[in-house]
């Protein structure tokens, strides 16, 4: 009797779902966007920006740089360039990505320490961020992921499948604890 192996079946099942979309609601993330939300979306945002341009579309120069170090400076570009604000968020992540030539730090580890426990520390906004600016990435850059549900929602699901209470963000399942946030993201998609 021949044996069929079922890890080339897991492994598929596990990679995001290429013909599929995230949708976030619409609007221009431009200069306009970024003034208007608080620096712990900005930082959430570029976050799961980065996240997905370095762990899934293997841009090396992302592990080069601190989402922590680029936040004032996109801040202050949008702030003092009067005529940038129309400009979109990608471009400009692009703009101080491209210019920063530190030495790189990979990190081997899918997803590094975007889990549960990073999750959970999140507060709303950046969680908010986090899922706006991965979804961006994606769907930016390879073909789409899909849901219909606004970005509050995945919040929502996030929190559940993790076991985190809305009263009480200090609980978490101790089992899920270290899935990763993308992973997650595929899982509760359509719950």
């Amino acid at each position: 009797m021949k044996k069929i192996s079922i890890y080339p079946l897991i492994l598929i099942a596990a990679q995001p779902v290429f013909a599929e979309r995230f949708e976030l609601p619409t609007r221009s993330l431009d200069g306009n966007w970024w003034l208007s939300i608080d620096q712990e979306q900005r930082l959430g945002f570029l976050a799961g920006y980065f996240c997905c341009s370095y762990f899934d579309l293997k841009n090396q120069k992302y592990s080069r740089m601190s989402w922590r170090n680029i936040e004032p400076q996109i801040t202050e570009y949008y702030n003092n360039k009067s005529n940038s604000k129309q400009v979109i968020i990608q471009n400009i992540i692009k703009l101080f990505v491209e210019k920063n030539n530190s030495p790189s730090k990979p990190n081997s580890k899918k997803y590094s320490f975007f889990d549960g426990e990073y999750w959970r520390q999140s507060d709303r906004p950046h969680k908010i961020g986090f899922i706006e600016g991965y979804v961006n990435c994606w769907n930016t850059n390879k073909v789409p992921l899909m849901n219909s549900d606004g970005v509050e929602q995945w919040v929502l699901r996030l929190d559940k499948w993790y076991g985190i209470r809305i009263d009480d963000p200090s609980e978490i399942n101790e089992k899920r604890v270290d899935a990763k946030i993308p992973i997650v993201m595929l899982l509760v998609k359509n719950k």
